[in-house]
């Protein structure tokens, strides 16, 4: 149908501007009006430019080779975008691809628009879909990781539980059978491994976003490249490289994690994607000066020169076809930037490719800081001779085990499992410090609880435990206290029982301390 018979159809029903469709020519996306019958009646400059001239419109719209740009496969008629569009009134969108004459691929994305005031009439839109299709997938593969994070947080939760009964019992063994200590040496060292992969999985489950930390290099690398063991193919070599020793830094610990391994997949990927028979992957941490320089590097491949200068830009891959994003490294790129650092790529064909991230450093801890007086008071034992305390907590074992560990540390302990039995324990006997879960059976969590008691007995201290990191943001009438993260061993606990409980600069109470 040619334009001046669209018009002439058109303008029969209501008056519509010969201009109007003039106007389309002026843009970038592709438009094309489609009659009753499912045929292009007009399409602009960008619409013809697209089909090859202004009688290809049908046959690009019905007949090019489009696929699926996830599979690849060729989209049979009733799949094709416009046909799916038409076939579905509710559906408002389609996504497919083409190969162009180049050999590229280019996906793109058709919309639909119905023209009410014409029954049957459709305009459609053809945009490049690829950033839009790939924030689509991401924000899928967002939805998955979610819930991947919510099962890992409820996992390390238990796991926490547990571990936490093992390390009291086990530190327990220690202070009353001296001949065994060798044995609950090697318990205590696996507790430890175990507290390392609950620290892995609470990453999953990002509950420690935005928790900056000071971290030491060392020991973070090593316990990273033990957790790429475990996924990384047996043929690829794992190799750490310190250069200098007693880094630190302050960052979110979630997010550099994070960073790291997003580096080693990539470098794992572009190994595999050589078909070498081994390869290897360096982690590795320098410093000069106040910067540290932390770097992924392997020895695949390599990066052809126009690849490496669109390495970092958001949705740019090569592994489109295997479900890559494009993200990963324009990820590790924002979180460099945001943590006062930047990133650079080196990479040569046949060469291997090395990532490095530049982020400031700082000093080990002044001896003086709460962080040292805490790591020289895990060298005293603690004396709890006096101490009243109530512990809440409704895993049975935990609490229990924690107050046949406190006892033997000298302290009067209670415990209950949830608030109504501690309430009453107050009321008969006031303690002088609450050990309280925050999650608790019932319509009152340890910081209710903890508000309530503290009405009750004004002194009252307060510390908090949870399987869980501490959060981000408190209650309104929240209770001050401590936070202690399960599995926690007795040493700490008996240390800040003792730390709380020591006077203020205004108290006059008595404390408990070392002996």
């Amino acid at each position: 149908m040619s334009l001046r018979a669209l018009l002439r159809r058109l303008t029969a029903r209501r008056p519509l501007p010969r201009r109007q469709l003039r106007i389309l020519d002026g843009l970038e996306t592709a438009v094309f009006i489609i009659d009753p019958y499912g045929q292009p009646a007009f399409g602009n400059r960008a619409a013809r430019d697209l089909a090859g001239g202004s009688d290809s419109l049908a046959a690009w719209l019905y007949d090019a080779p489009f696929h699926d740009p996830g599979d690849r496969r060729i989209l049979r008629p009733s799949d094709r975008p416009l046909a799916r569009l038409r076939a579905d009134p509710e559906l408002t969108e389609a996504f497919s691809a083409l190969i162009d004459a180049e050999g590229g691929e280019a996906v793109w994305r058709f919309t639909r628009t119905r023209l009410p005031r014409w029954p049957g009439w459709q305009m459609i839109h053809v945009e490049d879909g690829s950033a839009r299709l790939h924030l689509r997938r991401s924000s899928d593969h967002a939805n998955r990781l979610e819930s991947i994070g919510q099962m890992s947080g409820g996992i390390a939760h238990d796991m926490s539980n547990l571990l936490g009964v093992i390390r009291l019992s086990a530190d327990t063994l220690w202070l009353e059978d001296t001949r065994a200590r060798t044995a609950v040496s090697a318990i205590q060292s696996a507790c430890d491994r175990g507290t390392t992969l609950v620290d892995h999985l609470l990453s999953i489950a990002r509950r420690e976003d935005g928790q900056v930390t000071r971290i030491e290099l060392g020991p973070f690398l090593s316990s990273l490249r033990e957790l790429m063991r475990r996924t990384i193919p047996a043929h690829i070599r794992i190799e750490l490289v310190l250069e200098s020793p007693d880094l630190w830094i302050i960052s979110d610990l979630g997010a550099l994690e994070s960073a790291f391994l997003n580096l080693a997949i990539n470098a794992q990927n572009a190994i595999l994607d050589s078909s070498a028979s081994e390869g290897r992957i360096s982690l590795g941490a320098d410093g000069e000066g106040d910067r540290i320089t932390l770097w992924v590097e392997d020895d695949g491949p390599g990066m052809e020169p126009a690849v490496l200068a669109r390495a970092a830009e958001p949705f740019f891959s090569t592994r489109h076809q295997d479900g890559g994003s494009g993200l990963g490294l324009s990820m590790v790129a924002n979180f460099a930037e945001v943590s006062g650092g930047e990133i650079a790529i080196d990479s040569t064909p046949g060469n291997g490719t090395r990532v490095s991230m530049t982020l400031p450093q700082i000093s080990r801890q002044d001896p003086s800081s709460p962080e040292a007086q805490a790591e020289q008071a895990e060298e005293e034992q603690i004396d709890l001779t006096g101490a009243r305390l109530l512990i809440v907590e409704d895993d049975p074992l935990f609490g229990e085990v924690l107050t046949q560990a406190l006892r033997a540390l000298g302290a009067e302990v209670n415990l209950a499992t949830s608030a109504e039995p501690a309430q009453a324990a107050v009321a008969a006997r006031p303690p002088d410090l609450l050990i309280t879960d925050i999650v608790l059976p019932g319509p009152m969590n340890g910081h209710q609880l903890a508000q309530h008691l503290r009405g009750l007995v004004p002194e009252l201290r307060v510390i908090y435990v949870s399987g869980y990191a501490a959060p981000s943001a408190y209650p309104g009438d929240y209770v001050p206290g401590a936070f202690l993260r399960k599995p926690v061993s007795a040493r700490t606990m008996a240390n800040t029982i003792a730390l709380s409980l020591a006077p203020g600069p205004q108290d006059g109470r008595k404390g408990h301390g070392g002996r």
